[in-house]
């Protein structure tokens, strides 16, 4: 006949069971420019997909983000994670209806900008012996150390000192090695470099000082003939027992032949 009736059916926004926080990237350079995608994946308490528009909310410990809340589609939401210029790390964290996730990103350095050089000491006698600990401390554009194991190239650029290797490893952004001077008193130059940045440090050599000489000859005896003759040795050591450098002058006496 005509009789009708109806029923009302209330229908419930799902509840949210999960939130699955996820990076692209979990580590980019802290440059204050270097960035990354953060989506958060929401399901509801049967392992779907949450219905479109909800509200998802971020929060980070560092760095920045795009936007403090983003709605799903496809039971996704994604923001944008910009580094800061130090290095460290962030957790992102996600929440949507009472249910947060988080993830974590690392700040790391970026490439080589600047390298620091010293010498210590930077004063030395050219007895060919003496040592100088050379430190090149390695940064990136952002004054921030390198990371461990960037190769670092030493050479000696003027003079003919020596470097206990070509290249060193930097470890907490400073890369070590050993010159040794030369014998010849005057200003002597060591280079560091990696790829085009580069930078010097002096290093400047004393003549030594004589410590002691001592006078040997080759025969203690021979015929007054005013022909024969014995080899007279002087050996020349500087104030650490070291041999005096090539080329010092030794003036020699007698008082007969």
């Amino acid at each position: 006949g005509v009789v009708l009736t109806t029923v009302n059916i209330t229908l419930v926004a799902p509840l949210v069971s999960s939130v699955t926080v996820t990076t692209v990237s979990s580590e980019i350079v802290a440059d204050g420019a270097s960035s990354t995608v953060i989506t958060a994946t929401v399901k509801d308490t049967k392992g779907n997909n949450i219905p479109d528009g909800t509200t998802v909310n971020f929060a980070t410990t560092a760095g920045a983000l795009s936007a403090a809340a983003a709605t799903t589609a496809n039971g996704r939401a994604t923001v944008t994670l910009t580094s800061p210029t130090y290095l460290g790390s962030a957790t992102v964290t996600a929440t949507a209806g009472g249910v947060s996730g988080n993830t974590s990103v690392s700040f790391i350095p970026g490439p080589v900008n600047a390298i620091a050089l010293t010498a210590q000491p930077n004063n030395l006698s050219s007895d060919g012996s003496s040592t100088s600990t050379i430190q090149a401390v390695v940064t990136d554009a952002q004054g921030n150390v390198v990371a461990d194991g960037e190769s670092i190239s030493f050479s000696v650029t003027a003079g003919t000192g020596l470097i206990s290797a070509p290249f060193a490893a930097t470890s907490n952004g400073i890369a070590t090695v050993t010159y040794t001077a030369s014998y010849t008193p005057g200003l002597e130059t060591v280079t560091a470099q990696s790829g085009v940045v580069s930078t010097t440090v002096d290093i400047n050599l004393v003549a030594a000082s004589v410590g002691s000489v001592s006078v040997t000859a080759g025969s203690s005896e021979i015929v007054a003939d005013g022909a024969s003759i014995a080899l007279i040795t002087a050996a020349v050591k500087d104030t650490k027992g070291y041999d005096i450098g090539d080329g010092t002058t030794v003036n020699f006496t007698t008082t007969a032949g």
